[in-house]
Parts: structure tokens; C-alpha cells; sequence
């Protein structure tokens, strides 16, 4: 998720795990806490295009690791901060709980999450949830006002805490309900369609969990779909592409590039390549809404009919014009 919410969401977490007899500088602790573990983008200076891609959440969004994290911080933060009357037992459930909830909200976007480095590598992601979700991130954003302003007996403000937080959790649990409905619905559609498919992968669209797309991986083709829980009667519709024809051939080129391997590895098989005027783009399917790609690379060249290897793979120009606000509203709108 994007780092206002991870820090509102540490700050109210942070809050609560405080207690009511914390001083509100607890929220400010907790908001910290729930953005430590993306300082792992801090690597992004020491690597290229796309070791920045596939290399963030890992070590500092596992399960495995951030708990003897928390437990270090917890005993280190106790000792610089007396003043703020938390045990180091307080000062580790603290880290521990803004680590946790940091992880699992990351886990419910589509990028992917490592949450078992160094164990395993594999970027697990439940794709429920858009990275920016205002209707996740103005409660928690409202319940750190209140607090902050209004003039409550410590226990109301605790309860006001506790009580966004059953609110924003439900809106997660909605999410992956949701997910899991229209997911059935493509399914149903492709059946009916008689169209055969290798892979499926329903996304949300940004700023919602109401309007889905699915990308579909056949044999020759990558299809797309749209679905609105707010439209259920419109029949699903498919829109092909074909496959590179020289498919095979560029993904033959990855035993020889790390990054290729790491790129197609990173995309779970959703993926696809184009030509430009510059060589042939790597395109991960997954992100982006009306064609707009923001994770393309330029993997390879096509001369004379001889494919070979870019001498530096890196992210396209293509990719740094992202879409204005107003295009992805007009897009999500379209499908309601």
C-alpha cells in the first residue's frame, strides 16, 4: 500500500497496542513503526530497474525476520525513550503488531509480498485490494483527527481506535469476498464463451472493490475482461490479443539474462512483449488500467529477424508517463 496509509495504519495500531494510558505521541510511534518496513527501498540505490522491482518486499516484509526486528527495537526504543512509560514487553507488542498488520496489508495488493524470506522468495499476493484505497484510508486518516482534537477521556479515544480498526479490517475481509465473486463470474463467462485458458487472475481496479478485471493467458492469445459487482446484469466481455509471435523465442533468451528470468518470474506468467520503435517491451499484465502499463522493460532486440538480448535491460519511457487521474476515473467509470 502507499505510505500515507501503512503510516495511519501504524499510528492507530500503535495507539491501541499502547493503551489508553499512552500519551497521544503514541500515534506518532505507531505511524514509525508501520512504515519501517519500507525502508527496504533504500536497496533501490545500490540496484538497477529491475532489482528495485523484484527485490522490494522481501527481508523487511517477512513474517520470519520483522518479529526478531520488533524484538531488537523494542529493547533499544525503551531504553532512549523512558519517557514514554511503555515496558519493553508494550514496546515489542507495539513493533510487533505495526510489522504485522504492515505485511498483511501489502499482502493484499497484487505486487507481491515475500512473507517467508528468507525461507522461501515467493511473492505471495491475494490481489484484493488496490494500492490506494480512499475508502480503507480516510477512516483510519478521520480516527487519527479525533484523536488528536477532540477533547475525549483516554478510554473513549481507545475506543474510537478500536472501533476503525473493525471497520477498515471488514472493508479487508469485503475485499477479498468480492474478489473471490467476480473471479467466479469470469470463470462462468469463459465457460460459457468456450474459451480455453492456461492462467486467470482477477484484479480490483484503483480506488475500489467494486469494478474487477480479469487477465486471461490462453495458448495464442492474453485476454481481458471487466466486471462491476454494481452491474451484475451486463454480460462479461472478452477482448483478445495475440501473443508475440516470437514468444517462445524472447522468453528463450531469459537462461541467458538474469533480469529477463527475474522479470517473467516476478509476473507469475502475466505477461506479454511488444514492439516498439526501441526494441521489444516486457509488459507485466497485472498493473495498470486502459492499456496503461506502468512496469514495461525493454528486454530485447529484433535485427534482421535475429533476436538478441538488450544491452541494458531498464524500464521504458513508455512506462514514466503514467496516466492522469482523470483517465483512470474516466476508465473505472466506463465499466460500472
Amino acid at each position: 500500500m502507499d505510505s500515507v496509509t501503512q503510516a495511519a495504519l501504524g499510528a492507530v495500531v500503535g495507539a491501541v497496542v499502547a493503551g489508553p494510558r499512552a500519551p497521544k505521541k503514541a500515534l506518532l510511534w505507531g505511524a514509525v513503526a508501520g512504515t519501517l518496513p519500507d525502508l527496504d527501498i533504500l536497496y533501490s540505490f545500490f540496484t538497477d530497474d529491475v532489482g528495485r522491482l523484484v527485490s522490494h518486499r522481501g527481508i523487511t516484509h517477512s513474517f520470519v525476520v520483522m518479529p526478531f526486528v520488533a524484538y531488537i527495537l523494542s529493547r533499544l526504543v525503551a531504553r532512549v525513550a523512558p519517557r514514554a512509560q511503555l515496558s519493553k514487553q508494550r514496546w515489542f507488542w507495539l513493533f510487533f503488531w505495526c510489522f504485522v498488520t504492515h505485511i498483511v496489508l501489502d499482502w493484499m495488493t497484487v505486487y507481491g509480498t515475500q512473507i517467508f524470506y528468507p525461507i522461501s522468495h515467493y511473492p505471495f499476493a491475494l490481489a484484493s485490494l488496490f494500492i490506494i484505497d480512499p475508502f480503507y484510508t480516510v477512516p483510519l486518516l478521520f480516527a487519527i483527527g479525533w484523536v488528536c482534537l477532540a477533547r475525549a477521556e483516554a478510554i473513549q479515544r481507545q475506543r474510537v481506535l478500536i472501533g476503525v480498526l473493525l471497520i477498515t479490517t471488514t472493508y479487508l475481509l469485503a475485499s477479498v469476498v468480492c474478489k473471490h465473486y467476480a473471479e467466479h463470474q469470469f470463470k462462468d463467462a469463459l465457460a460459457a464463451q468456450q474459451i480455453a485458458y492456461q492462467k486467470l487472475e482477477t484484479l480490483n481496479t484503483p480506488f475500489n472493490i467494486v469494478v474487477w478485471r480479469a487477465v486471461v493467458v490462453s495458448e495464442d492469445a492474453i485476454i481481458n475482461g471487466w466486471y462491476s459487482l454494481l452491474n451484475p446484469a451486463k454480460p462479461i466481455q472478452f477482448i483478445r490479443t495475440p501473443k508475440h509471435p516470437k514468444r517462445a523465442e524472447i522468453d528463450a533468451l531469459a537462461k541467458h539474462s538474469r533480469a529477463l528470468s527475474d522479470l517473467i518470474r516476478f509476473s507469475k506468467g502475466f505477461y506479454r512483449y511488444e514492439e516498439n520503435a526501441a526494441g521489444i517491451e516486457w509488459i507485466d499484465l497485472r498493473f495498470g488500467v486502459a492499456g496503461a502499463y506502468p512496469f514495461r522493460y525493454l528486454v530485447a532486440q529484433d535485427e534482421a529477424g535475429v533476436l538478441q538480448l538488450a544491452t541494458h535491460v531498464q524500464l521504458s519511457s513508455v512506462a514514466r508517463r503514467r496516466p492522469s487521474a482523470s483517465e483512470i476515473f474516466k476508465e473505472v467509470w466506463r465499466h460500472l
